[in-house]
């Protein structure tokens, strides 16, 4: 069988919260193969920082309630959906 190419974006924040980590990453993938994933790299990568207002309500997460951290996830959400298109449309150019 042939390996399939992937291309894939990677997205992760840390503790630390300096800012949303995003990587653009290519695979070359075998299934039938005892080690599947056959080549990989990274295209592009970035870190974009969390404005000083995000970084101020995920460390107030700790004490949210439950209806204001469902709030702040679907938030987050939103922001981190919106850099990942925005990087996405940047490569695509």
């Amino acid at each position: 069988m042939a390996a399939n190419r992937h291309i894939v974006l990677g997205i992760m924040s840390g503790s630390s919260l300096d800012g949303l980590d995003l990587a653009l990453c290519e695979f070359s993938f075998d299934p039938a193969h005892p080690q599947p994933v056959r080549e990989w790299s990274i295209r592009s990568g970035t870190t974009v920082p969390y404005p000083d207002a995000w970084r101020d309500r995920l460390r107030g997460s700790v004490s949210l309630s439950a209806p204001d951290l469902f709030q702040l996830d679907a938030d987050l959400g939103d922001w981190i959906g919106e850099r990942a298109a925005a990087f996405l449309r940047e490569k695509d150019r």
